[in-house]
């Protein structure tokens, strides 16, 4: 994601975009508001997001046991 961010000081938004899945309005927005703002301050133009009938927002979890993860 940084790289991708830092690529457009260089690149025009349409050469470079990042791909967001999340849930359509219908199927109640699953990807929070907030984070949407927050990531379209970087500009508007480089988020295509993603929507569908059975599009869902990816997600993951880091677990650490005994220092390995």
């Amino acid at each position: 994601m940084y790289a991708l961010v830092g690529a457009r000081i260089w690149l025009d938004p349409s050469d470079l975009r990042c791909v967001v899945d999340r849930a359509s309005e219908e199927r109640g927005r699953d990807f929070p508001k907030k984070l949407e703002d927050q990531l379209n301050d970087f500009g508007e133009d480089i988020w295509c997001w993603n929507e569908g009938p059975e599009t869902r927002t990816t997600k993951s979890r880091l677990k650490y046991v005994d220092g390995v993860r």
